[in-house]
């Protein structure tokens, strides 16, 4: 019995002096944990801090560090892997390196590779060239401002799709949105300018949803369909505006709206957004 009594005291003070696993927050989204492997060995992982997922597994790390777009750990002096945010794992290089341009290279023996995350864009080195005020990427036998080609390219794409899908570049209010800002994905806000007729409006709103704007950042959603998901369609124009538009679509739908007759006498209702019960507080100009 005495002997049972000794085991159970050394296993609890081996447990007891056990590390205890260790966190340190990478970023807004990413928290970077370490625990101890069967050799005593330190292993570090990454968890996404919004699901607790575990994006990348624990090993042997000598740092890990993550930005928006990409988590990079290293094993050595010349030794880094690399994930995108989701856990799509990029690569493995000797140096990679992020510049304030919005663009990434990656170099793996005599081998260099550009990547440009806001458009999903993988490059060889022969492929790119440094000119006098921004990078270049070789198109048909010919070098030309990188900017200048993807703009090009998303602006043809973006014409195809307003022919296919209208409704993603309209908004729920009708109106015409002229543009937008976002001043910080990380932290992000949004301001809108719109137009009715010949008059603007704008309206801004602060904390917004992250996941929301982290679609708009990757090309998932379009303007429209951004405002739309932050702001009601009250929210994007003025009370003299929602007038203006309640009318026109009062028009648009055959004429005024139908008045209901009972025991607590007439009334008359639009079943436009602005005009629910719930945005009675609205000021009408």
């Amino acid at each position: 019995m005495e002997r049972y009594i000794i085991f159970a005291f050394l296993l609890l003070a081996c447990i007891s002096c056990r590390p205890k696993q260790q966190e340190c927050q990478l970023n807004d989204q990413f928290i970077c944990f370490a625990e101890t492997g069967e050799k005593g060995e330190i292993l570090k992982g990454v968890r996404r801090i919004a699901d607790g997922q575990i994006l990348i597994q624990p090993g042997s790390y000598l740092s890990v560090t993550a930005d928006s777009c990409f988590i990079v750990a290293q094993k050595g002096t010349y030794s880094f892997e690399v994930w995108k945010t989701d856990g799509t794992r990029i690569g493995k290089f000797d140096t990679f390196t992020g510049f304030k341009r919005g663009y990434y290279i990656g170099t793996k023996y005599r081998t260099t590779t550009f990547y440009f995350p806001r458009y999903d864009l993988l490059l060889r080195s022969e492929q790119v060239q440094q000119g006098k005020h921004a990078l270049c990427i070789q198109v048909d036998s010919t070098f030309k401002e990188k900017d200048a080609i993807i703009d090009r390219q998303r602006k043809q794409i973006s014409l195809l799709d307003r022919k296919a899908n209208p409704q993603r570049y309209s908004l729920s209010s009708g109106a015409e949105l002229v543009r937008i800002n976002v001043s910080n994905y990380r932290n992000p806000s949004l301001h809108i300018w719109t137009r009715v007729g010949d008059e603007l409006f704008d309206n801004i709103k602060f904390q917004i949803d992250y996941d929301v704007a982290q679609k708009h950042f990757n090309g998932q959603i379009t303007d429209e369909e951004f405002v739309n998901a932050v702001f009601d369609p009250q929210e994007q124009v003025n009370g003299k505006k929602a007038e203006l538009l309640d009318a026109v679509f009062t028009l648009a739908a055959g004429g005024p709206a139908e008045v209901h007759v009972g025991t607590g006498g007439g009334s008359s209702s639009s079943e436009l957004p602005w005009n629910d019960k719930k945005y009675k507080g609205l000021k009408r100009q």
